[in-house]
């Protein structure tokens, strides 16, 4: 058994100060639930994991690794507006360019972070706990801004996880003038590899899986040659919205990954979620009215998909 000193060393370790005689790798395993894997991670020295501690001994580890499963309850990133809170429920706005999670400990700007500075720690944190996102109901790219869902309860997380038809709405600013409005099917890979970019083809292959969109042209800015779309997809695949309308030759604007050209920011922006019956949406739309009339756009995109204000 160990007791945390409380103090936080330069180089991010925190120190312990064992009260009997423990095999060290046992304690990291067995008393604080670390994977082997993890531990891996870190380059412990074999000497200290075999080490059997000595009553009163003091030793330092790795902040991020003692806290791996944790999220640090410091926020540092850029204002997120909470959108509504119930017993079940938390909607908020994520900026664009923000991490929904964070990857180790150390980091402080993340959706979670926010959450867990905001006092939803003891719920929103708690529901799915083992994964990285928490109660997240869905993932949106660090670059999208928009609505996000999370549970407070596990129950909530698993009815509308597992029970509920999800559609999904979004807008985007795209180059040109739109010819290619309907719907459109096509087939992603490079998905399992974790590379920047995923792949779009009108073939199917071993690796492949299919990717669903609708496109809704909503408003063109002649001047600048930029087009305001509506995007409703029922899957959610890595960067599915912003691969397909590039290979469909309108990258969106400021996604210079997939051919747009720069601006302040990725415009592609998660508007609103159907779960069933439910429906949420965010209506901020960080920056998109320097380029068109939004609420024209959004009455006309409302209209189509059946949503009321």
């Amino acid at each position: 058994m160990a007791n945390n000193k409380g103090r936080e060393p330069s180089g991010s370790f925190t120190e312990f100060c064992f009260i009997s005689e423990i095999n060290v790798e046992d304690w990291l395993r067995n008393d604080l639930g670390i994977s082997r894997s993890k531990i891996k991670e870190f380059h412990l020295k074999k000497k200290l994991l075999e080490k059997k501690t000595r009553k009163e001994e003091n030793l330092k580890f790795p902040i991020d690794l003692i806290n791996i499963h944790l999220i640090n309850p410091v926020f540092t990133g850029s204002e997120i507006k909470i959108l509504h809170t119930d017993n079940d429920l938390v909607t908020l706005s994520k900026p664009a360019g923000m991490h929904i999670f964070p990857l180790k400990y150390g980091e402080k700007d993340t959706v979670l972070n926010f959450l867990r500075n905001q006092n939803f720690g003891h719920d929103v944190l708690e529901v799915a706990s083992h994964t990285h996102e928490k109660g997240a109901l869905f993932r949106i790219d660090r670059v999208t801004s928009g609505l996000m869902v999370f549970a407070r309860k596990a129950s909530i997380y698993e009815q509308f996880r597992n029970k509920l038809a999800i559609q999904k709405y979004y807008l985007a600013v795209i180059e040109g003038a739109v010819t290619v409005a309907g719907e459109h099917r096509h087939f992603l890979s490079g998905l399992a590899k974790g590379g920047p970019k995923v792949r779009c083809s009108n073939e199917s292959t071993a690796e492949s899986v299919q990717a669903n969109i609708e496109i809704i042209p909503l408003s063109y800015n002649q001047k600048l040659n930029l087009s305001l779309v509506g995007v409703v997809l029922n899957e959610g695949h890595r960067h599915q919205i912003r691969v397909q309308l590039a290979y469909l030759g309108f990258p969106i604007l400021g996604d210079d990954l997939y051919g747009g050209r720069r601006a302040e920011r990725v415009f592609l922006h998660a508007w609103a979620y159907r779960f069933g019956e439910k429906i949420f949406s965010d209506e901020t739309c960080p920056l998109f009215g320097n380029f068109f009339d939004l609420d024209s756009g959004l009455k006309m995109f409302r209209n189509h998909c059946g949503i009321s204000e």
